[in-house]
């Protein structure tokens, strides 16, 4: 909001099963695996992904990240 750049760290993989394979360590693909039943919850395995509701981004492929603030109306 006040227009400051910060750097962060964010883990470019998610948690590993045990029984996970070098594709996955190396976080070189991501899959998705349903969570539980239901059919609108998902895990990643591998590499993380920020989506949208046009797009996939891979973490590792991200070079800069901007966010826009949104004010709501109750808002001055």
């Amino acid at each position: 909001v006040d227009g400051s750049e910060q750097v962060c760290q964010i883990p470019a993989r998610y948690p590993l099963r045990a029984e996970s394979d070098e594709r996955f360590l190396r976080a070189s693909v991501t899959e998705w695996q349903p969570l539980g039943n239901d059919p609108d919850q998902f895990i990643g395995q591998g590499q993380k992904m920020w989506l949208s509701d046009s797009a996939e981004f891979s973490l590792l492929s991200l070079q800069q990240v901007a966010f826009d603030s949104v004010e709501s109306a109750d808002e001055p």
